[in-house]
């Protein structure tokens, strides 16, 4: 019947790309855990010179007047 016809297509079609895809995703998988494994035993990904600077010198901050301004009360004034 056509019915069975279609729904045996359909298996087919299913069956076709389930074994591919299958394939494909497991090589997928497979590269990118041997990526991570690498990137592990090599020290991971900060590494270098990058990671060793010392940012407590404190010589590039700048006082916080001089970014935001203040402002300053020349006169006795109340403020509510």
């Amino acid at each position: 019947s056509p019915r069975d016809a279609m729904m045996e297509r359909e298996f087919q079609l299913a069956g076709r790309g389930a074994g591919t895809g299958l394939g494909i995703q497991a090589i997928v998988a497979g590269l990118a855990l041997a990526f991570y494994i690498y990137v592990g035993l090599s020290g991971g990904i900060v590494t270098g010179d990058d990671a060793l600077q010392d940012f407590s010198d404190g010589d590039d901050l700048l006082p916080f007047e001089q970014v935001i301004p203040v402002p300053r009360d020349t006169e006795a004034s109340v403020w509510i």
